[in-house]
């Protein structure tokens, strides 16, 4: 997966307005998030088999399409394989096999691997949807970010489409916010009912636009595929410079306009936290015209070529659709170092607090926010290795201390998870794969704002990995489950593409530990 080149190449002199247009968006068959978390894993049983790594010198991903092994991966995949390797392609259950490449086409993206070796009557494989999914619906991958890992299986995100195109009759690519990586390359995009509807293709500097080649172009060049013939312009390719291109006119500027403006009403999460950081100290705010056009991403791409546009895994309507936290459910405390937020605490007791320990350093105040005060506080306990500290305040915090549950259930891939997120509001996403260690910090692939990323960030000894919409900033943040049981705690955003959490049940015992060494001292 490659960077995608800049999306704006004119711009037209118009000054932005206050005037407020509507629009009217797809309704896309909302759900609520338990619901899609329910069909994605039902659909994850069945497509699992299917997804394999790939590997020729270079790190990809790919999925099994047929019972005598047909793989589609990336075009982009195929052409950098390095000269005279093989590819060796990894199943789900450890089995490798070796394959030959077959045809590409370099403008859809989409390559065809045969496998050659070992001969066996069936390969595991999943179904090919017979035209991919649409803006508004949802998605899932199942590939291997920054390649394939030993223990770690291949890791699932859900999405949804955001905006489409069509060509030769048929859509063509999809943009989604189900983000993506390098080592992602060639690998699946499903339907929720587990149907193949595109291909990990390319992701842009920021976080949600992911462009994936539909399934219908694989259709289409199938035969010329499989016949080995390689052909297509580079440049209209997702990962060329032709694919960006745009000419915004001024209806263009205008309509974008009014897409902000009606973003800004709605108070859409991503807008609203644009908007904050356009603020000076007193409040007022400093509107730039190609920072708005950044900040719209795919929205800009979409209403440029008059294409249907849809909000993503953020649209307020589905945080609507959550159940509320209990009351009594603890939340994260702001801590701040010489007077900036850095990230949050959780309350322990009256007096102590848990948070991450490289948030805070000796030479600098430490204080908690508690409603309109900040207590001072000290570090009085660390654990370098889960990365945690405990604060101590002198005055009582005054707020409910942390429930432990007495049995938290296990996460697993695709479980719903929420949380409150730096300007408390509710969010969600799913686990993409239950605890496991994290013993490097791999690549954060292409960002161009790589402050949303933590700066410690591995190792961790066992960590669940989440595609919640919480950054660096948000670290010790408590997660919940669905019915409004402590998860753990978000400790860092590890990649583009996902966050860690320490699992309440390792987080209780390292929170009694810090008491007892504190206690000691």
């Amino acid at each position: 997966m490659r960077l995608l080149l800049s999306f704006f190449v004119a711009t037209c002199a118009v000054l932005w307005s206050s005037t407020v247009a509507s629009e009217t968006l797809p309704a896309g068959g909302f759900s609520s998030p338990q619901t899609l978390s329910d069909e994605l894993k039902v659909s994850l049983k069945k497509v699992r088999a299917s997804c394999v790594a790939v590997n020729a010198g270079v790190t990809a991903s790919g999925v099994i399409i047929s019972p005598e092994g047909w793989v589609i991966t990336a075009a982009h995949v195929i052409r950098s394989a390095k000269d005279g390797r093989p590819f060796r392609i990894t199943l789900e259950d450890g089995r490798q096999a070796v394959a030959e490449p077959l045809g590409y086409n370099r403008e859809s993206d989409f390559g065809l691997l045969r496998i050659t070796s070992p001969s066996i009557d069936s390969w595991p494989h999943c179904t090919l949807a017979e035209t991919s999914a649409i803006t508004g619906d949802f998605c899932f991958t199942l590939a291997h970010p920054s390649g394939l890992q030993r223990g770690r299986p291949a890791q699932v995100r859900m999405g949804r489409i955001m905006t489409h195109n069509v060509a030769r009759g048929r859509p063509q690519y999809l943009i989604a916010d189900c983000n993506i990586q390098p080592g992602d390359s060639g690998g699946p995009l499903f339907s929720m009912k587990g149907e193949l509807i595109g291909l990990d293709s390319s992701a842009a500097g920021f976080l949600g636009f992911n462009v994936f080649p539909a399934i219908d172009q694989f259709h289409l060049d199938r035969e010329r595929l499989l016949a080995g013939d390689r052909w297509g312009d580079q440049k209209k390719s997702p990962n060329g410079p032709e694919f960006s291109k745009m000419q915004l006119t001024k209806e263009t500027i205008d309509n974008v306009q009014a897409e902000f403006m009606r973003r800004l009403q709605m108070k859409y999460p991503p807008t609203m936290d644009f908007v904050q950081t356009l603020a000076n100290e007193k409040g007022e705010i400093s509107m730039n015209r190609q920072a708005v056009l950044g900040h719209m991403g795919h929205a800009v791409f979409a209403i440029a070529r008059q294409q249907a546009l849809s909000l993503g895994m953020d649209d307020p309507s589905l945080s609507m659709a959550l159940e509320p936290l209990p009351n009594d459910a603890v939340k994260g405390l702001p801590v701040h170092v010489d007077g900036a937020r850095v990230g949050f605490a959780l309350a322990l007791d009256e007096r102590h607090l848990l948070t991450k320990a490289s948030l805070l350093s000796a030479d600098h105040k430490t204080g908690v926010r508690v409603g309109d005060r900040v207590l001072a506080a000290k570090s009085v306990a660390r654990d370098e290795a889960w990365d945690l500290a405990l604060l101590q305040v002198e005055e009582d915090l005054s707020v409910a201390p942390v429930k432990w549950p007495a049995s938290p259930a296990a996460v697993e891939a695709g479980d719903l998870l929420v949380a409150r997120d730096h300007a408390d509001r509710l969010i969600w996403n799913i686990a993409t794969d239950r605890a496991r260690p994290v013993t490097k910090a791999r690549s954060v692939g292409p960002l161009l704002d790589e402050s949303i990323i933590s700066k410690h960030r591995a190792p961790y000894p066992e960590v669940i990995r989440h595609a919640l919409p919480l950054v660096g900033r948000d670290a010790g943040m408590p997660v919940f489950d669905s019915s409004g049981n402590l998860v753990g705690m978000h400790i860092a955003r590890f990649t583009r593409i996902v966050g860690l959490i320490i699992p309440v049940t390792l987080l209780e015992a390292r929170a009694e530990a810090l008491l007892a060494q504190a206690g000691d001292e």
